[in-house]
């Protein structure tokens, strides 16, 4: 049978109503039933789907903290092309005329790789290790610190030996000999002070890049 107050299916002889709860029972004599008007049957709820997507909140952006108390910042390590390009000349310089000594209308040149092989000096040997250190250095990005300062102990070195030839060539001097410096001297000098200036060179040429 179908319910008089919310219009839903039951099933025959119940006395109650299980969607509404109306009584199917006769009222008693003597009392009104007020009618009742029937009910849409209830749905059950559903939620609403939600096409926003989830409230995530919005982080600032991480900025490194470098100074860190007690950790010490670890200092850029690059390959600089202008301390490598100046101590490979550097050693190229060393294969060139670094002196020449005239008597008599002849002149005669020497390197200081040729003054290494008949003299063995150790000061020379230490300026083309060091050199290729510099190299070596560069090329595996360490610090510019250790090339600066063996840049600077060769340019010590050189000096050196200068001094030392020249109290040489003042002896030979009166034999009518004179002695000059060839650009393989001057080349060495200027390729070691460029090494020792490289960093704020490079940065230079960086800074005008950008």
């Amino acid at each position: 049978m179908i319910c008089p107050h919310c219009g839903n299916n039951v099933v025959d002889g119940t006395k109650f109503c299980p969607y509404c709860g109306t009584s199917f029972e006769p009222a008693a004599p003597g009392q009104n039933a007020a009618p009742q008007q029937p009910q849409q049957p209830q749905q059950p709820y559903q939620a609403q789907p939600q096409n926003q997507a989830p409230y995530t909140p919005q982080q600032p952006p991480f900025t490194p903290n470098f100074n860190v108390p007690g950790v010490k910042p670890k200092k850029p390590r690059y390959l600089n092309p202008v301390a490598l390009i100046a101590a490979a000349v550097a050693i190229i310089a060393m294969f060139m005329p670094f002196v020449t000594a005239s008597a008599m209308g002849v002149s005669q040149s020497a390197s200081l790789w040729q003054a290494l092989t008949l003299s063995s000096d150790p000061l020379i040997v230490l300026i083309l290790l060091l050199m290729i250190a510099v190299v070596v250095m560069q090329l595996v990005k360490a610090p510019q610190l250790p090339s600066i300062i063996c840049a600077a102990l060769s340019l010590i070195f050189i000096f050196i030996e200068i001094g030392v030839a020249n109290d040489s060539y003042n002896e030979i001097a009166s034999m009518g000999v004179s002695v000059s410096y060839d650009f393989g001297c001057w080349l060495m000098i200027l390729a070691l002070v460029v090494v020792i200036a490289a960093s704020p060179i490079y940065n230079a040429i960086n800074k005008n890049k950008k």
